[in-house]
């Protein structure tokens, strides 16, 4: 889990004035107001509520705030990666959003031309504070010194210019960083050469108890979290029991997980046991060791463990000294060491280890004192206890092989038990090989989001295995990478050799060229199996964008340097356009390839003959057009801007009309390929949808930041979008989202459809060009737009063409083929919502189970045949027996009732003391499985007898059998899957194995019909794959809500999971090799092989991985 962050608001946030924080915005308003007071530094803690009271609290009371006649002008600025560029949007942006100022520049892209734009706010009686927040990033991502000088340089020009005002906010351990002005001789002399100076810095502490009640007591009125009062007074006495005052970091961790556990009262807070909170931080602490994975688990508990020391403190450490301390104690040094990387990047994304960028080596640190003491009591002792043994087992080992192996004249007897133990150390090897490689693979594909490299490795992993069948649990988690890498890695090829950001990427018409342009001035053109073919070179500035013309004859380039070049296919310089007074964002060919449009900083769109002479000159936008775009009919022309808005044009230039609907600039602008739908992205987040008249359709809202690109598949079935976070998601065509391709590393600027729709590419200032493949891979994914479906209690009908699943809207449940993605019939009856449905086996009954307290039977027609009223409460779950004779219901009143097809009461089960939520029957019919909210699943015969109970850690959603019915599965609520095996064939005795992944409720889950797998339904938004011991095989991403149902269809062929946000995904993926090394290594080859061969930085060894495999059989 994340900690949370606060977004900003155009007001006072309730809950900063209520926390007590109002005082601090206050404090630091009167020191603007001090002309003296240039400059402020605010520290505190990490999770101390620094970024919350400036976006909150401090940027809303300074933006209604007027200084001595000034209006205040705050700038906050977070991104310190190409700074500048940042720093000047935010600027120009602010300007013309919050006070409307007019001509302002819209090139602020030096420290020159932003300091002139200071001292013109100056000029105008306006107050500017700009404000570097977590400016500790700044420090992280700016490496080289020289950058950091460039910066402190500028800073030192801002305090000497009038009514500028600057506020750095970072947490304490950077603030020595800060001393760097001295070391490199910046003359601060307005701050008396003292950035330390008390006067200068604002610490920001600690709540003290009055306070952090009154931010409880906030959020409660808010609605947003109804806490109980006398639960606020109760974590109020818990939390400042140790301090007298409260600890920001530890209330967002108790008030999350309380969040999490749906905690309201007391009366749950107290059933947590006699140490509630510590219970909590433990639940915290358990969650973020599973997000490492369980083949992880010990390594971050051990990492966790090593953070801290003997004297209950937390101990700055480098990597260098936990990796000595790893090698001191763990069996397999080199395994342990791999997964030290992925650990700890994934505690320092969770916000519970704290990197502390230094100048000679960077140090991990416990965000806070008071998790050591949990840690230790925790599993701290069993960690070193275990630890200890395995490296004395190791030691005598390893002199029993001296030993052995230096006895050369001992009989014969010996030699065998040496030999023999030489082929165990070999094996071992191999295993200790095997482990390395799949840390490596969770490595580059969660952490370093390398699908290309997570892919290569588990083909050296495969290869590992020697084609034999996987026994181990390494070897079957080394299988598991194999198959999870071939059937969902999308990256296919990676396009190195830019020296600069690239900028733009176009394939061409007959697919058989792809065409890059860069900050390096160059254009690359590249085969369509990513060789490097040629540099086009004769610009003399970046290049912004690069084009095809339909016929593939013609390149056209737009530059920075005001011209628009045509260069032949062999790379020979055709024409230069020139005409336009600033750079050319832009450049585009009509479908006939008879005209170009280009799009320039000079606020125009200039439209050229083929030949190169100019046409027209299509004037209107007030600002910078970004894009532009002709219609595939040849009609319409489209441009984007700056200045937020979308321009229709006819053909022939002539004005049609304003789209306006963005609150930034719009950096991209596309038709569908049917001319019907216009696609524009935005700095603003989103995408919006027009119609052909203008008309917005609707808006796509997903990315998290500014969106440069945008683009339509051949068809117009899917839609791809590029943001300045490294992200490209996918949607369908009529904008329901599908998928999310991470894997860049810097922002994403163009992403472009191959000419057949089977593969993306996309332009990264990376420095790279990526090719994705979408064949075969993406779900389809459907949202229907007239009815609301509840995923949870679902069902399929026995043939797999109808799914049954009640709906949200109403009282009904809704019959829907998910192929043909049509609504087939509604059953109404009920006068409460329904919970369940399921189908009886041989397809002629439904029943549903309701909130009515009754079970309704239903013909396949939809005739009502019969209502059982028997319950006392909600009924939860409805399971027909495999004979489809009996009906079991499960519900609130605790019991389990059984029912003939006809509707008449047989038995009732009764034992559980919570709510059951679910009930299911085993493959043969004998058995009858319940899941109950009392953290057990009871296994019944069907004349109602209690065979025996199950208890899991936490309350139970759903429970399903194996189709042997050796196996049964149950998600809980506490984020896990419990896995329970039979130990022998005639007994009733189960192993039990707790099931790791989730960071949420599991809320359903499912066996393959056919083949070893388990499908998983989660709240943290993810389907997770998994073999029948709890391996983990792969997880399908569904997007950011609840995934409230999983099932396989009858057949196996496909998996369909349905979400909170009405989103259904049908997954087509290929088990059949899921056991079949050899396949998947053969596919794996097939995928990755022009990287491989055309990738100049692949190595040797990585190159000749694939040599012998297609031999093998």
């Amino acid at each position: 889990p994340v900690l949370a962050t606060v977004e900003c608001s155009e007001r006072i946030a309730p809950e900063i004035a209520a926390s007590g924080r109002e005082d601090h915005v206050n404090r630091l308003i009167e020191r603007m107001e001090q002309e003296r007071s240039r400059l402020t530094v605010i520290h505190g803690q990490s999770g101390a509520g620094k970024s919350s009271m400036i976006e909150a609290g401090l940027i809303p009371a300074l933006e209604r705030k007027t200084i001595n006649t000034r209006r205040v002008l705050p700038v906050l600025q977070r991104v310190y990666r190409n700074w500048i560029q940042a720093l000047g949007e935010s600027l120009t942006n602010t300007l013309v959003e919050r006070l409307n100022v007019a001509s302002v520049p819209t090139n602020l892209d030096s420290t020159a031309l932003i300091l002139k734009q200071l001292r013109k706010n100056a000029r105008q009686n306006l107050l500017t504070v700009l404000i570097f927040d977590q400016f500790e990033e700044f420090l992280s991502v700016c490496s080289n010194p020289k950058q950091r000088r460039g910066f402190y340089e500028f800073l030192r020009d801002c305090l000497n210019i009038p009514y500028v005002k600057v506020i750095l906010s970072m947490r304490d351990d950077y603030l020595h960083w800060l001393l760097e002005f001295k070391k490199f001789k910046i003359d601060l002399e307005v701050i008396n050469n003292n950035i330390l100076d008390k006067r200068i810095l604002f610490d920001l502490g600690n709540l003290t108890p009055p306070d952090a009640k009154l931010y409880l007591e906030g959020l409660r009125e808010q609605a947003q979290f109804p806490l109980e009062q006398a639960l606020i007074d109760k974590l109020v006495e818990d939390l400042g029991k140790e301090l007298g005052e409260i600890r920001p970091i530890e209330l967002q961790v108790i008030g999350a997980q309380l969040e999490r556990n749906k905690i309201t009262t007391l009366q749950q807070y107290q059933q947590l046991g006699d140490h509630p909170k510590a219970e909590l931080v433990n639940q915290y602490l358990e969650e973020v060791v599973a997000a490492c994975g369980p083949e992880n688990k010990r390594a971050a508990e051990l990492v966790l463990y090593l953070l801290t020391d003997e004297n209950n403190t937390r101990p700055l450490k480098t990597r260098h000294d936990l990796e000595k301390e790893l090698k001191a104690l763990a069996a397999d040094v080199d395994t342990e060491l791999k997964r030290l990387d992925l650990v700890l990047e994934i505690f320092v994304k969770s916000g519970l280890v704290l990197l502390l960028r230094e100048i000679y080596s960077d140090r991990y640190q416990l965000v806070h004192d008071y998790l050591v003491d949990f840690i230790r009591q925790r599993k701290g002792a069993d960690i070193r206890a275990e630890l200890e043994r395995e490296r004395e087992v190791r030691q005598r080992l390893q002199k029993w092989l001296v030993i052995a192996l230096g006895g050369f004249s001992l009989m014969m007897t010996t030699l065998a038990i040496v030999i023999g133990q030489l082929q165990w150390a070999k094996f071992h090897q191999r295993q200790m090989t095997l482990a390395k490689l799949n840390a490596d693979y969770q490595l580059s594909l969660l952490v370093k989001e390398n699908q290309l490299d997570a892919l290569l490795i588990s083909i050296h992993g495969g290869k590992g295995l020697n084609h034999k069948i996987a026994k181990s649990d390494i070897e079957k988690e080394t299988v598991s990478n194999l198959w999870q890498a071939v059937n969902l890695t999308q990256e296919r090829h990676r396009l190195d050799g830019h020296k600069d950001s690239v900028l733009s990427v176009s394939v061409s018409p007959d697919n058989q060229l792809i065409a890059s342009a860069s900050s390096d001035q160059t254009i690359k053109l590249w085969s369509r199996d990513g060789k490097f073919i040629i540099n086009l070179k004769g610009h003399e500035e970046t290049v912004w964008c690069v084009s095809f013309s339909p016929d593939n004859q013609i390149i056209a380039s737009a530059s920075k340097d005001t011209t628009v070049k045509l260069w032949g296919r062999d790379g020979s310089l055709i024409k230069t356009l020139t005409g336009h007074s600033k750079g050319v964002k832009w450049v585009s060919f009509s479908p006939d390839g008879e005209t170009i449009a280009s799009a320039s900083g000079d606020k125009t769109v200039k439209l050229w003959n083929r030949d190169g002479t100019l046409i027209k000159t299509l004037t209107g936008h007030q600002g910078t057009v970004l894009s532009v775009s002709f219609s595939n009919d040849g009609e319409l022309i489209a441009s984007a801007s700056k200045d937020k808005t979308v321009k229709l044009w006819s053909r022939d230039g002539t004005f049609i009309k304003t789209l306006e609907g963005h609150d930034k600039a719009v950096w991209s602008v596309i038709f569908s390929p049917n001319s019907q739908t216009i696609a524009s992205a935005s700095d603003d987040q989103t995408v919006n949808l027009w119609n052909r008249d203008g008309r917005l359709e609707k808006t796509l809202a997903g990315h998290d930041h500014p969106i440069n690109s945008v683009s339509f598949s051949p068809d117009g079935e899917l839609i791809a979008s590029g943001s300045s976070d490294g992200k490209i998601k996918l949607w369908t065509g009529k904008g329901t989202p599908i998928s999310t391709l991470p894997g860049h590393k810097d922002i994403v600027n163009q992403v472009s459809f191959t000419p057949d729709g089977k593969m993306l590419a996309s332009a990264s200032v990376d420095l790279t060009v990526k090719l994705w493949s979408l064949e075969g891979i993406l779900p389809k994914v459907f949202q229907p737009t007239t009815y609301t479906l509840y995923g949870y209690g679902a069902s399929f009908s026995p043939d797999g063409e109808i799914i049954a699943s009640p709906s949200r809207d109403d009282y009904t449940v809704r019959l829907w083929n998910p192929e043909k993605q049509i609504r087939e019939l509604t059953l109404q009856g009920h006068q409460d919502f329904v919970n369940g449905v399921d189908f009886s086996a041989d397809g002629q009954l439904i029943a549903s189970a309701s909130n009515d307290k009754t079970v309704k039977l239903w013909n396949r027609q939809g005739q009502l045949l019969h209502t059982l009223e028997e319950h006392r409460d909600r009924v939860y779950s409805v399971s027909f027996s495999p004979d489809s004779q009996i009906i079991a219901s499960a519900s609130e009143d605790k019991t389990v009732k059984l029912w003939t097809r006809e509707g008449k009461l047989l038995r009732t089960l009764e034992g559980h003391t919570d709510a059951i939520n679910r009930v299911s029957f085993s493959p043969d019919g004998e058995l009858i499985a319940s899941a109950s909210n009392d953290k057990t699943v009871k296994l019944w015969n069907q004349d109602g007898t209690l065979i025996t109970t199950l208890t899991g850690p936490s309350q139970l959603s759903s429970v399903s059998f194996s189709p042997d019915g050796e196996r049964i599965v149950a998600g809980a609520a506490g984020g896990f899957m419990i896995i329970w095996t039979r130990k022998d064939i005639s007994s009733h005795q189960f192993e039990y194995k707790k099931v790791v992944g989730h960071t949420k409720a599991v809320y359903d889950v499912s066996f393959h019909p056919h083949r070893d797998l388990i499908a998983s339904a989660s709240a943290d938004g993810t389907v997770k794959l998994w073999d029948p011991n709890g391996l983990l095989i792969g997880t399908l991403t569904q997007g950011s809500k609840p995934v409230e149902f999983v099932n396989f269809s009858p057949d196996g062929k496909i998996l369909v999971s349905i979400n909170a946000a009405n989103r259904v995904s049908i997954w087509n993926l290929d088990y059949s090799q899921f056991n079949d090394v050899n396949s998947l290594l053969k596919r794996g080859c097939d995928q990755i092989g022009n990287y491989l061969e055309n990738n100049p930085n692949v190595n040797q060894e990585d190159k000749e991985v694939c040599q012998g495999i297609e031999d093998q059989e």
